[in-house]
């Protein structure tokens, strides 16, 4: 048994020429999250690289279709959005790999914890969290935010 390298190669390519791999009724997005990715977008930048593979002469996408969303609206917004992004163009052997390589884009397989979150995130703005990322850092409670230490210098927080 052997892990095959399914990256034939990475390069700019025009995202609106990106075709949907998976139907719309697959996953679903709520306009508050769909704003927020917007907003992480603008604030942060685009990180991640379009995952896609050619068949018959086109692209299509594996990950990446919400963000494809986003760039849409926020085009229509008036933000200026550049015409070719990163893609990372993955060897799909047939329509099961294809559906087990989306299934694999959409796993979570490990939790982020409230407490480890709290630490990690010091230094920004909650404001910022609220308004970008789908993460519970609702108050802690009082003697739990006494006793927290900042993972950095190890003082109090």
């Amino acid at each position: 048994m052997q892990i095959q390298d399914l990256i034939i190669k990475t390069e700019k390519y025009p995202w609106r020429l990106l075709h949907p791999s998976q139907p719309d009724s697959l996953k679903k997005t709520s306009e508050k999250r769909l704003e927020k990715l917007k907003k992480s977008l603008v604030s942060s930048g685009f990180a991640m690289s379009f995952y896609v593979f050619e068949k018959n002469g086109m692209i299509y996408t594996i990950d990446g279709h919400h963000r494809i969303k986003a760039l849409h609206s926020l085009y229509e917004d008036g933000v200026e959005i550049p015409i070719e992004f990163t893609c990372s163009f993955l060897n799909v052997r047939d329509d099961k790999h294809l559906k087990k390589l989306i299934l694999a884009f959409n796993s979570h397989y490990a939790e982020i914890q409230k407490e480890g979150l709290m630490d990690f995130i010091y230094g920004i703005d909650e404001n910022e969290i609220n308004e970008e990322f789908e993460f519970d850092i609702s108050p802690i409670e009082e003697k739990e935010k006494k006793t927290r230490t900042c993972p950095h210098c190890g003082k109090d927080l």
